[in-house]
């Protein structure tokens, strides 16, 4: 009622007199104070268990033992390499975990781990291209930590290397009709069961992005052309 603002009141007639006048009423009321705080517990759960996962995607044990092994051939053909391969691994390691400080990140820090992500694997496997393309007006934007990562390592992973060329993957970040548009394209042709059920990085970012923006980001995998296809992702600001 207007004097308990912060309660649910439920009330129902147990008894009623032969007039049908109510003898006994029995309420029950219900705090919406303590519906608020388990709803704000359960989501910042959600939001500890999110930085579990992207620091867990980022140091796992897969991208380390390349990492090493990389780093040992490194040392025998090119020690000059190896040390630059050293610094790169340790800004990304410590930028990694750096990141978790906070559940949303600017474009700018993602794109700065992006990038040191790519020189780092560029060292050791220089199978691809990597540019580019980010609106200085978008540099400030929060996001999930992962989110453009997880794109370029989705595309790093499927993309299709013809005739040994190497993989050419195209990062483009900007504003428009009041959203934030990532697009992530590389060539290849959609797997339509992947598009159906995806999983790894793609489905954990889908996760992330609808615990903190909901039903205002979306994350898609398209056919952008003939032979390229393109991870959308649009979130309303």
């Amino acid at each position: 009622d207007a004097d308990h603002p912060s309660y649910l009141s439920h009330w129902t007639t147990t008894e009623v007199s032969a007039s049908g006048a109510p003898q006994q009423v029995i309420g029950i009321l219900h705090s919406l104070g303590m519906e608020e705080k388990v709803a704000a517990a359960e989501k910042s759960a959600a939001v500890a268990q999110m930085e579990i996962e992207n620091l867990r995607s980022r140091l796992n044990p897969h991208l380390l033992f390349n990492c090493l092994t990389g780093l040992r051939t490194l040392i025998l053909k090119n020690p000059t390499q190896a040390r630059k391969f050293t610094e790169k691994l340790a800004q990304f390691l410590r930028a990694a975990v750096d990141t978790q400080n906070a559940p949303l990140i600017t474009i700018q820090e993602e794109i700065d781990l992006c990038r040191s992500y790519l020189d780092l694997r560029r060292l050791s496997k220089s199978d691809f291209v990597a540019s580019f393309q980010v609106d200085s007006n978008c540099l400030n934007v929060p996001v999930p930590p992962m989110t453009i990562h997880s794109l370029i390592e989705n595309a790093l992973k499927h993309g299709s290397r013809v005739n040994r060329k190497k993989l050419n993957i195209f990062i483009s970040v900007h504003l428009h009709d009041q959203k934030l548009v990532i697009l992530v394209t590389h060539p290849g042709s959609l797997n339509l069961a992947r598009v159906d059920k995806p999983n790894g990085g793609i489905a954990m970012t889908r996760k992330h992005l609808a615990l903190f923006f909901e039903k205002r980001a979306s994350l898609h995998l398209l056919q952008a052309s003939a032979r390229k296809i393109a991870a959308r992702v649009e979130i309303q600001t």
